[in-house]
């Protein structure tokens, strides 16, 4: 009788510690995740200018022609 008592109290002692291992790395994940995330909503409130787009010039509506207008 103590020996099944002992084996079942050691197996859930082990699963009860994978368990807790599991909660950790799921606590880094979403560590990650949100920092990742903090760093994107920074980046979308302060972008970077892109190199591949070139800014419109600046118009001066008296310098063009007649037939157009602003």
């Amino acid at each position: 009788m103590t020996r099944p008592v002992l084996l079942a109290a050691s197996t859930s002692a082990l699963i009860a510690l994978g368990a807790c291992n599991t909660i950790e790395g799921a606590g880094q994940d979403l560590s990650i995740a949100g920092q990742s995330l903090q760093q994107e909503s920074q980046q979308a409130q302060n972008p970077e200018p892109r190199p591949d787009i070139e800014p419109e010039p600046d118009i001066d509506p008296e310098r063009l022609p007649e037939d157009q207008s602003v």
